[in-house]
């Protein structure tokens, strides 16, 4: 796993299956509370994709325009986020997700 150690994640759809592959820093180095958001932020992703793919289009994130990926990030990191403050996540969690969706704001 070339994500050994590493806090990351993502998902794939493969074949009507549906992964999230977590990096195994993500399950050692962080609370419960943000392994939940994790597994809630690729969930949406394959939700979004579904959503896509229901009317017609490419369900890849990778086939969408810059501007609608950093459209899809700005909307999953917001729902995660007021799922992690909802979760009552420690404020170094918040803080450090803030940081990682700074691009997308």
């Amino acid at each position: 796993d070339p994500t050994e150690g590493k806090f990351s994640s993502t998902n794939r759809i493969d074949n009507g299956n549906f992964w999230i592959l977590i990096g195994k820093g993500s399950l050692e180095e962080r609370s419960i509370n943000r392994l939940a958001g994790t597994i809630f932020h690729e969930s949406l992703h394959m939700l979004f994709a579904l959503s896509r793919f229901r009317k017609g289009r490419s369900a890849s994130f990778y086939d969408l325009s810059e501007k609608e990926k950093k459209q899809e990030e700005f909307s999953i990191y917001k729902r995660t986020r007021e799922l992690l403050i909802r979760l009552n996540t420690s404020p170094w969690e918040i803080h450090e997700y803030d940081n990682w969706a700074s691009p997308y704001y």
